[in-house]
């Protein structure tokens, strides 16, 4: 990636401390577009028969998106949040504002999965960044897919090397400033 413009799509993290993804979109733009996508398939009935969030769910996501967009503002930036399927809406974003590169929390789940390999599909770079264990996976001292069965395995074998958590990060105190946006409205 090169200091263009980048678009980082906060997921499921919505928090500006100890958020490696956004710490690493900051570090590589030169501007940088702060992105939510309500995705209409969040609020659809599942197969189950249930919807995916409830009123409570929903109150609180607007709640932890507007204290973002409070914690972006005061940095100088601010969170553009769209309507739409991400693999719809951010590729026709990146072509309107030049982006380079979109910037996220990997997140292994499938459905979370086949978001990043449409945006992919549609001919976007899109860099993921794990952030959602205390130890990085490629840092254990076994293959995730030879995780043990019992948390004192687990512990011991982690132990033995001495891998410890990382210390939280704070909040960036300063962001790359947007991109020049004249056709899309800023909430």
């Amino acid at each position: 990636m090169t200091s263009g413009t980048v678009i980082h799509w906060f997921r499921a993290d919505l928090r500006l401390g100890d958020n490696l993804a956004l710490r690493e979109a900051a570090a590589v733009a030169g501007r940088l577009l702060p992105v939510y996508c309500h995705d209409p398939a969040e609020e659809a009935v599942t197969h189950w028969g249930f919807v995916r969030r409830s009123a409570h769910r929903l109150a609180f996501l607007s709640a932890a998106l507007a204290d973002l967009d409070a914690q972006l503002r005061e940095r100088g930036s601010r969170l553009l949040q769209l309507q739409g399927a991400p693999a719809e809406v951010l590729p026709a974003l990146a072509r309107t504002i030049g982006a380079e590169a979109v910037v996220c929390e990997a997140i292994a789940a499938p459905e979370e999965e086949d978001q990043v390999a449409a945006l992919r599909a549609a001919g976007l770079e899109v860099r993921t960044v794990w952030q959602s264990s205390l130890l990085a996976p490629a840092a254990l001292p076994f293959a995730v897919a030879r995780l043990p069965k019992v948390f004192t395995d687990f512990r011991r074998a982690v132990e033995a090397v001495g891998l410890q958590p990382p210390a939280p990060r704070a909040a960036p105190g300063d962001l790359p400033p947007l991109p020049e946006i004249a056709v899309l409205p800023l909430a």
